[in-house]
């Protein structure tokens, strides 16, 4: 054995047998922190947004595949690192499809993980994409109307602000579009008068949605209910004298009005008559307007017929 042989061994030997004792300690602490550090590494799931950045209206292109709003990622790391990003989330994942040509988006593409933690699973992993030409354009708007206006009453029109609206989606929706609807209008109860109701637009197809507001007024007109009333063979009154001949001696009267007010009337007020005041006699039979008698205000009245046939005694002689 050499002299350098021998002082190596000699040097190994006090390396490992001098301060043992702090040598072990130091091993241990050492072994029990890697199991400590070892054992803080773990699994923990966060959700992630997931942002559509679509093509550009002028494309025509639009995507009808259902994106999720978020995906589940399972991260692995450290405790302390797993803490923060439970704290300050994950940034979202951006979907760029501006091209509008791929078929198939992979969300592991644009996530990094945070420094310290690596993916271990994504829920969905994946989704596969479908494209469909977009079209636009104007329909007309129909109220829906549900409910009867109180009794007595017609609702005698409706009307809606803005008439047109425009929608916008899938081309083979938008095109077969010749309406939209409101949502319901109650009429329920409703009175003489102009209502106005601020209703939302009704739902549309899958992937089709409203250009413009999807708000409408809808303006409601309530009338009362108009009825019609035939009084027949009503005999003719004359005005003037007792003994002038009418012929025909009965008319048939027509009248038209508020339900209410026609229901109620009654029959003896209406007197059909003539006033054969200042006719001369000697012009024998002369045609003379019927007019009426009792025909309340807000009442119409047709009389059928319209004039009679008035005969006037001579006149006596002079004396």
């Amino acid at each position: 054995m050499t002299a350098s042989s021998a002082s190596s061994k000699s040097f190994l030997r006090r390396a490992l047998t001098e301060n043992l004792g702090l040598k072990i300690l130091a091993l241990a602490a050492a072994i029990g922190l890697f199991v400590i550090v070892s054992g803080e590494y773990e699994q923990r799931p966060v959700a992630v947004d997931v942002v559509v950045l679509p093509p550009p209206p002028s494309s025509q292109k639009m995507l009808v595949s259902e994106i999720p709003d978020q995906v589940q990622v399972t991260l692995q790391g450290s405790r302390p690192v797993l803490n923060s990003v439970r704290r300050s989330g994950l940034p979202p994942i951006q979907m760029d499809l501006h091209e509008g040509t791929a078929h198939y988006y992979d969300f592991a593409r644009n996530l990094e993980p945070p420094a310290g933690t690596s993916v271990v699973e994504i829920v969905p992993p994946s989704v596969t994409l479908e494209w469909a030409t977009r079209a636009e354009r104007r329909v007309r708007v129909q109220p829906l109307i549900e409910g009867e206006v109180a009794d007595g009453y017609t609702l005698a029109g409706t009307s809606v602000d803005p008439g047109v609206v425009r929608i916008r989606g899938i081309a083979s929706e938008v095109n077969s579009a010749e309406r939209v609807w409101t949502a319901a209008v109650d009429v329920t109860s409703l009175t003489a008068g102009r209502h106005e109701r601020r209703v939302p637009l009704g739902p549309l197809p899958r992937h089709v949605s409203y250009a413009d507001t999807p708000w409408v007024m809808v303006t409601l007109t309530v009338e009362e209910e108009i009825a019609v009333r035939t009084l027949r063979d009503l005999e003719v009154a004359v005005v003037g004298t007792t003994e002038a001949r009418v012929r025909p001696q009965q008319v048939n009267v027509e009248l038209r009005g508020p339900r209410a007010r026609v229901d109620d009337l009654q029959t003896l007020r209406i007197v059909p008559l003539v006033d054969v005041t200042g006719l001369p006699p000697e012009r024998g039979a002369q045609p003379v307007p019927v007019a009426l008698r009792g025909v309340p205000a807000g009442v119409t009245a047709t009389v059928e017929p319209n004039e009679v046939l008035v005969v006037l005694p001579p006149a006596p002689p002079p004396r």
